[in-house]
């Protein structure tokens, strides 16, 4: 009777086991079937529009998925939108490539002459002189050389020569005035030419001015000798690309002269030699495509309209060599506190 009833027992339990197994076959088949029904309605299918694997994608996605693309450009409009240019520090999206330092361009400038640029060294009480702990000449050469970009790119952005001087002036008068001051009329001219926000009539002025100075090809002094300056900047105003078409229609030149005239202010691309820098802007601030500016600084700020990446650019490039410098102080101080306490168990052991 006993082995009838673990026999009896035994077919129940092995049956159950069967049957728990099918279901769960069953029930994978089916998670595999809805998988793969899924991935099939993501692939794109070369019978449907683009448009549509595209929202089917969007679809498969759940629900609560973060948006990390659209919180990045929340974050760089809301960027956009700061009203200073030094008070800010890096957008949080960016942050946590700085190793924690997130220094403003205020505080990078009180910085001067402390961490970088030249640092003098300091007497301690007994008259000696402590170890200065700053950026390497080649770290100051690197940071300062893209420091002054983002000088330049504020003069543009701001259609205001003084925007650059007052970044610069308090770490190197003689570096503002060749940091500032060059081919800012040619690239306001421009900016005046394709009607950029804050363009001024006195761009197109000054630049005519300088077609009579003296580094101006004589050439040219002679072709334009009849032009009034308010004339040319009427019809400067309707494009770079026009001006010598236009030249020629009004008589200020003659139509022999416009082979030479486009070398200056081009049409196309063709008419650009490859070191002519003034035609190459032209072209490109002409399409509105950085691409065209062939790695002219002053014509991708002008173009872009903000300075938000060179100015991501300083501050991680700062902070990058600040952080050495830091690590390098610390370590100076622990091998110091720890000499220290080394003298102190010395003293102790022969007293």
């Amino acid at each position: 009777m006993k082995k009838y009833t673990v026999g009896l027992m035994l077919a129940i339990i092995v049956i159950l086991a069967v049957s728990y197994l099918i279901k769960n076959k069953k029930r994978n088949i089916q998670n595999q079937t809805a998988q793969t029904q899924q991935i099939s309605n993501i692939t794109p299918n070369p019978n449907q529009p683009q448009s549509q694997n595209y929202s089917t994608l969007s679809s498969s996605l759940p629900p609560t998925s973060i948006d990390y693309r659209a919180m990045a450009e929340e974050e760089l409009k809301r960027s956009e939108l700061q009203k200073t240019t030094t008070g800010e520090g890096l957008p949080p999206v960016y942050a946590q490539l700085s190793g924690g330092c997130n220094k403003t361009i205020d505080e990078i400038l009180k910085d001067y002459g402390k961490v970088w640029g030249p640092v003098k060294a300091i007497k301690n009480k007994k008259g000696q002189l402590e170890k200065t702990f700053s950026f390497s000449k080649e770290e100051n050469d690197n940071f300062m050389n893209i420091f002054l970009k983002y000088a330049r790119c504020q003069e543009i952005v701001n259609r205001n020569k003084e925007k650059c001087y007052s970044l610069i002036r308090s770490i190197d008068s003689e570096k503002s005035k060749k940091g500032c001051d060059p081919s800012f009329s040619d690239i306001m001219f421009l900016a005046y030419a394709y009607n950029k926000k804050g363009a001024k009539y006195e761009f197109c002025s000054e630049f005519f001015s300088r077609l009579n100075s003296p580094s101006t090809p004589k050439i040219v002094k002679e072709k334009f000798r009849g032009t009034k300056e308010e004339t040319f900047c009427e019809m400067a105003k309707k494009g770079i690309e026009n001006l010598c078409s236009n030249f020629v229609k009004a008589g200020l030149i003659k139509p022999e002269d416009s082979e030479w005239c486009y070398k200056i202010f081009p049409a196309k691309p063709e008419h650009c030699s490859s070191n002519s820098e003034f035609c190459i802007q032209s072209i490109a601030v002409m399409r509105n495509d950085i691409a065209y500016c062939h790695g002219y600084d002053d014509c991708q700020f002008l173009i872009k309209g903000n300075c938000d990446d060179i100015k991501s650019q300083v501050i991680l490039t700062y902070c990058n060599f600040y952080n050495r410098v830091e690590m390098e102080q610390k370590t100076e101080e622990s091998q110091k506190k720890m000499m220290e306490m080394m003298k102190g168990g010395k003293n102790a052991d022969t007293e």
